[in-house]
Formats: C-alpha cells, sequence, structure tokens
C-alpha cells in the first residue's frame, strides 16, 4: 500500500498545508517524549517542558 500527498508550493494555503505535514511527526515526538519522560512533574511543570519541546519547531510560523 502507498500513499502519496501533493501540494502546490505555488498555492499559500497548499504550502501552509504542507509545513503542517512535514512538521507532524516532530511534534508526535516532540509530545512522546514529554509524556514519556516528565511523568512527576506538575502541570505547570510539563506545560513548560510541551514548550521547550516546541519551540524549536517553529510551530508559531505555521501559517505564514
Amino acid at each position: 500500500m502507498t500513499a502519496e500527498l501533493k501540494f502546490n508550493l505555488d498555492n499559500k494555503e497548499d504550502e501552509i498545508a504542507h509545513k503542517k505535514c512535514v512538521i507532524a511527526s516532530e511534534m508526535v515526538q516532540a509530545i512522546w517524549n514529554v509524556k514519556h519522560n516528565n511523568v512527576d512533574l506538575t502541570k505547570e511543570q510539563i506545560l513548560e517542558k510541551m514548550h521547550e519541546e516546541f519551540e524549536p519547531l517553529n510551530i508559531d510560523n505555521l501559517t505564514e
């Protein structure tokens, strides 16, 4: 079985969708890291760890 995603990177909406797809696996890994490596933290500490994991992914710029 194969799957193929095609994006027209000259189209702004497709470009944004492409960025989201590319970063999705990195986001899943970041969530997994926080979930499995920080079991004794408070909710506030977990949120800070999430921020630390997501910051290098530059997710705030996925719509630009």
